[in-house]
């Protein structure tokens, strides 16, 4: 069982903590290269607001910020053909999210196509018994007091005589290129 990721195994946290790094990157940055000033303190003392404007950085970069109500997602290939967000074949679709979410509802391009109690769905589809095209899966959850969690991810559904007509293209190259590589030699072969 192969594995591969469409949806971002990237928490928002994750996404965050690099956002606020780089922020705190390029302040550092510019406070040193191009001498930051600020124009309340009118040239006397600039790196008192630089050392406030570095320090409030620094303390974002490190104070986590929770991200609430976000569903983790991503598709696994069991058998099948998988190749970037163009996927055919059967697939198995995990999310999990908070403790406290009940249930879980997935929905291609908006379509409910599977429901589950619980924080957390591992089902296994086969993309064939699903429109082609762009799909975009969403799982989406809900706890006690009705606050709503979800998670996102998309894919290209490729349907049976897509997938076959490139196969048989990768194919029909592949004898082209053995043709054209061990062709002549043959033919010199056979001319001797």
């Amino acid at each position: 069982m192969s594995s591969m990721h469409l949806g971002s195994e990237k928490t928002l946290e994750d996404e965050e903590a690099h956002l606020r790094l780089f922020l705190f990157i390029i302040i550092f940055i510019l406070d040193h290269r191009i001498g930051f000033r600020s124009p309340i303190m009118k040239q006397k003392n600039p790196n008192f607001i630089n050392g406030i404007v570095l320090l409030s950085l620094l303390v974002l970069s490190i104070v986590p910020i929770s991200a609430q109500n976000t569903i983790s997602v991503s598709l696994t290939r069991n058998f099948g053909m998988g190749f970037g967000g163009l996927i055919q074949g059967t697939f198995t679709l995990t999310a999990s999210g908070s403790e406290e979410i009940q249930n879980l509802t997935v929905y291609f391009n908006g379509d409910e196509v599977y429901f589950t109690e619980g924080n957390s769905l591992s089902w296994q589809f086969v993309t064939d018994d699903y429109p082609s095209g762009s799909t975009n899966i969403t799982i989406i959850g809900f706890d006690s007091s009705g606050t709503l969690y979800s998670g996102t991810t998309s894919a290209t559904f490729l349907g049976t005589i897509t997938t076959n007509l490139i196969i048989f293209g990768i194919f029909a190259l592949v004898i082209i290129l053995v043709i054209a590589k061990y062709g002549p030699i043959i033919n010199r072969k056979r001319k001797q």
